[in-house]
């Protein structure tokens, strides 16, 4: 029976192999420190207000991870979110665990105005379109300058 719940410390260990493959394969084995692992763990998993940790778990075996950062839509007075990685662990992505975090997302944080999660690919486009995700291109950024 798959279990959608919040990081805990305890779930570190678990969650340590999963992000660093997920890492391993968007930044390259080897480009990012193994310090970057640990802090967003922690930060996950402590009272960081700008992030939270979500595991996927048959309450045995962490399948997956997820991790949600919050906004605030001042003209409606609500938080957006926005899913920053979601990763399932080969084996169990047949589970569906990834479809049903973002399908329960809002029920998770029902004060939340929407949830948004960025497609890597027109496959993960058509994944999220199916969890009813719609596609909007008004997302501006700085490219990682200081401004």
């Amino acid at each position: 029976m798959l279990e959608i719940r919040r990081m805990e410390t305890a779930d570190a260990l678990s969650v340590y192999p999963l992000m660093r493959g997920f890492y391993d394969r968007c930044l390259g084995r080897g480009r990012y420190s193994e310090d970057l692992i640990w802090n967003n763990i922690d930060r996950c998993t402590g009272s960081y207000p700008h992030l939270e940790g979500w595991v996927m778990t048959d309450r045995v075996v962490v399948m997956g991870y997820a991790m949600v950062s919050f906004g605030y839509e001042t003209a409606a007075g609500r938080e957006t979110l926005r899913v920053e990685e979601l990763y399932v662990d080969r084996p169990f992505r047949a589970t569906d665990a990834a479809t049903s975090f973002l399908r329960g997302l809002t029920g998770l944080y029902p004060e939340a105005m929407r949830a948004s999660v960025e497609a890597g690919s027109r496959q993960e486009a058509e994944i999220y379109k199916r969890c009813g995700y719609l596609r909007h291109t008004t997302v501006l950024s700085t490219m990682d300058r200081r401004f």
